[in-house]
């Protein structure tokens, strides 16, 4: 299956888990030119929502992320770099 980022998107990482605690397992893609990141939904049949798009603002070029417990709240974050603003975003 081949699942679309966008239009001169470039993604540049990808991050692999249960995000929304349903126990199937999701897709974050981190778009370095369109400055977003976008999250596919596993439906658990090896198959994936159309994607859902979070802004990290203009100028951000998002490069990296990664998922984990880093409140220790037992629930999942995930943290974006942003090369082009120099910055961390926790989801």
């Amino acid at each position: 299956m081949t699942y679309p980022t966008g239009t001169g998107s470039y993604p540049y990482s990808v991050v692999v888990s249960d995000f929304n605690n349903d126990t199937a397992l999701d897709i974050v893609v981190v778009n370095e030119d369109t400055n977003n990141v976008g999250v596919f939904l596993g439906y658990g049949s090896g198959t994936f929502s159309i994607m859902i798009l979070f802004s990290m603002g203009y100028g951000s070029r998002a490069f990296s992320a990664v998922a984990g417990d880093f409140n220790a709240d037992t629930k999942l974050n995930l943290v974006v770099a942003n090369d082009g603003t120099d910055n961390l975003y926790v989801f």
